[in-house]
């Protein structure tokens, strides 16, 4: 019977054990949410998509953050970063990679594309316990509107061509000249690229042969 003053001891030691201390609470200006709320072109405001940013262009985004309650919170900093394949620089913060939310719980950055085409993710980070971190996905599109022709010809070198232009091939010197009894034709390589060196796919481009 010597067990049951154990038992009483056991007991005894585990009534008396400190309780855990209780979790902390976020407060209600605890950072909970970062919301995207638009995306326009910097000047004239004009909507725009994340999936289709013109290469060159300049585009302005508004977030809104809220508290873990769910109530606009102002006086907030929020962080941005980009993330690329290969750390290819393609756009850039004019006015800062961070900004501070409004009495609206609002705040805007502007992003500008540096020219190149491609994939990048947008990084948002506000520090928080826990920190809160969004990330959104952009997609830069060459310039169409900007089209040029580039022509690398055997013999000739390369040259270039753009709308309004006269034809660079109507020069004296320039002038490619076959002849049926050359043992070979002359290679002719044509680009389709816009102003910032970007290919521009799918389009048609023809080639006239003139006889003199």
């Amino acid at each position: 019977m010597r067990w049951i003053p154990c038992l009483s001891i056991c007991a005894a030691l585990a009534c008396s054990a400190p309780s855990l201390p209780s979790l902390p609470e976020a407060s209600d200006d605890t950072p909970g949410s970062l919301t995207w709320v638009s995306l326009t072109t910097a000047v004239g405001e004009v909507a725009a998509e994340p999936s289709s940013v013109v290469a060159g262009q300049a585009l302005r985004l508004v977030f809104e953050v809220r508290s873990v309650a769910g109530e606009p919170l102002a006086g907030v900093e929020t962080v941005f970063s980009v993330q690329t394949d290969n750390f290819a620089d393609l756009v850039r913060f004019p006015e800062g990679d961070r900004c501070l939310s409004d009495t609206q719980g609002q705040c805007s950055v502007v992003l500008v594309s540096r020219g190149g085409a491609g994939a990048f993710n947008l990084g948002a980070r506000i520090a928080a316990d826990p920190p809160v971190v969004e990330s959104y996905p952009f997609v830069v599109l060459a310039q169409e509107d900007t089209a040029r022709v580039t022509l690398d010809i055997e013999t000739l070198g390369t040259l270039e061509w753009a709308s309004g232009q006269g034809d660079p091939l109507a020069v004296d010197d320039r002038v490619l000249f076959l002849d049926v009894d050359q043992p070979a034709g002359r290679l002719v390589r044509v680009r389709l690229l816009d102003g910032f060196d970007n290919p521009l796919s799918g389009r048609n481009v023809a080639l006239e042969v003139v006889q003199e």
